[in-house]
């Protein structure tokens, strides 16, 4: 009998220990595919960024910069030359050794004429991507700047193995921690620990993100066990179920600003009057103490904690009466407008839906999934009035592509972000940031309505989990069971 209980004691101190070095990390939404260069859905960055994929460089929690597969560079006194020394002894999941030939291959990937690479505009000023030797890279640029070694940290700028790439979306190959295990349609995605991993492997032997956008599938998943975290967690209403004696639930700081969005090419929506009109339509403080207490409103597309920030948040106060007289000056009194409202929006479209018949206008709504928001709205710009939260980091630059899904097209801005990208001296480059904030406000562009917390929600011993989340992902390297 002795033996038969010692037997079941270590049964139960194995099982409990092999669960101890797995986890289940829940997602609101599933990415379309898990190739973060081909398509700008965070929910990719959130499982590949830093576990399966890695860049040179990587964004680290408080939004700097670290080395990854670089061991060191330099930079030429006339910012237009960054050469790149490749770290020694790195491995694809595969077993392929990193080459200078991947690095080339990926970066040149990324500018090449036929590239959809959501962040190829931030490339245009390569000249050149070429290798001196097997371990060395060398980068040329048409014009000074002093951004390349961010924008080569950025989710769109990792490296593949140039034999592997094309398989990427379905089976993704990096150097990354993780290797990709299984992806499941509709339910999750599946990762573990890669042994020859060029730092320390990972503490977790695998994780699985589990995709639940039921805000109460979510709450019910996470207190019965089944999910050990939700690191972007968004249904502020069922916090107090999580009882501080077994869950986390920390508040951190985002690069995502929330705004609905505005087709500046609409018959009416091209008026500025009638743009600012709908700002003062909205109740930004209204809206936010129902769908988002702890986030911060904002007045233009840029986060509170960066440096440089200007609060305009009070630019256009909430006035039904202004609005309304704005709208009939611009002839916009009878105007209808189709609010397309993707998953998760669906409580603040229909707030701000009610600010907007407040002031006259007719508002349809149109419900879709991220599949048809992405392929209609975003990539043909079929819509007047959208919400969606752009989570990118440092991603004003937006507003000076002319075929961006906003439609705005204003020299003055677009000639603001090229001397942003190669002024080098602080005090101005904070200048021009200033200015970047205060024309996007003053153009009322968008309604920008606040920027958005990151509440995460895990188990109490799950440690190494970030508090901010200054780049869309998940980096599950040091997370670990107490």
């Amino acid at each position: 009998m002795k033996k038969i209980i010692m037997l079941l004691i270590s049964v139960f101190i194995s099982s409990f220990a092999l669960a101890k070095d797995t986890a289940t990390i829940g997602m609101w939404l599933e990415p379309p595919h898990l190739d973060p260069t081909s398509n700008s859905a965070a929910a990719i960055d959130e499982i590949v960024y830093g576990n399966i994929f890695e860049g040179l460089f990587q964004i680290t929690e408080n939004g700097g910069v670290k080395k990854l597969l670089v061991k060191d560079y330099k930079v030429s006194k006339n910012l237009k030359k960054y050469t790149f020394y490749i770290k020694d002894n790195v491995y694809f999941h595969n077993g392929d050794k990193l080459s200078a030939d991947d690095i080339v291959f990926s970066i040149s990937r990324i500018y090449d004429k036929d590239s959809i690479n959501p962040r190829k505009s931030l490339f245009n000023n390569v000249n050149s991507v070429f290798k001196t030797d097997n371990n060395t890279v060398v980068i040329s640029l048409k014009s000074p700047s002093n951004s390349l070694i961010y924008n080569l940290a950025r989710p769109e700028a990792v490296i593949f193995n140039h034999r592997s790439y094309k398989n990427n979306k379905n089976n993704p190959i990096g150097t990354g921690p993780f290797v990709f295990d299984s992806m499941k349609k509709g339910y999750f995605v599946k990762i573990n620990r890669f042994s020859k991993y060029h730092f320390d492997p990972a503490k977790l032997k695998s994780v699985k993100f589990r995709f639940i956008s039921d805000a109460l599938s979510a709450s019910s998943a996470i207190l019965s066990g089944e999910i050990d975290g939700f690191p972007v967690y968004q249904d502020v209403m069922t916090l107090p179920a999580f009882k501080k004696d077994r869950f986390n639930i920390l508040f951190g700081s985002t690069e995502g600003e929330v705004l609905l969005a505005l087709n500046n090419k609409h018959k009416f929506l091209s008026n500025r009057q009638v743009r600012r009109a709908l700002n003062h339509a909205i109740d930004k403080k209204g809206l936010i103490s129902i769908v988002s207490p702890s986030a911060k409103p904002i007045g233009s597309h840029y986060p509170p904690h960066r440096q440089g920030y200007i609060d305009l948040s009070d630019k256009y106060p909430y006035n039904t009466e202004l609005a309304k007289k704005m709208l009939k000056q611009a002839g916009a009194d009878n105007m209808t407008l189709e609010f397309t409202v993707p998953p998760t929006y669906k409580t603040s479209a229909d707030v701000i839906a009610g600010y907007l018949r407040k002031v006259g206008i007719k508002v349809k709504m149109k419900s879709v999934d991220w599949g048809a928001w992405l392929s209609q709205t975003y990539k043909k710009h079929d819509y007047d009035i959208t919400i969606i939260a752009h989570v990118e980091p440092k991603d004003y630059g937006i507003y000076a592509r002319k075929n961006y899904y906003f439609g705005y097209n204003n020299l003055y801005y677009q000639d603001l972000i090229e001397k942003l990208k190669t002024e080098t001296n602080k005090d101005k480059r904070i200048q021009l940031l200033k200015k970047i904030q205060t024309t996007l406000s003053d153009d009322a562009v968008n309604v920008w309505l606040y920027q958005f917390p990151k509440i995460g929600v895990w188990n109490k011993k799950l440690s190494g989990m970030w508090k901010n989340y200054p780049v869309a992902g998940n980096i599950l390297k040091d997370v670990y069971w107490q």
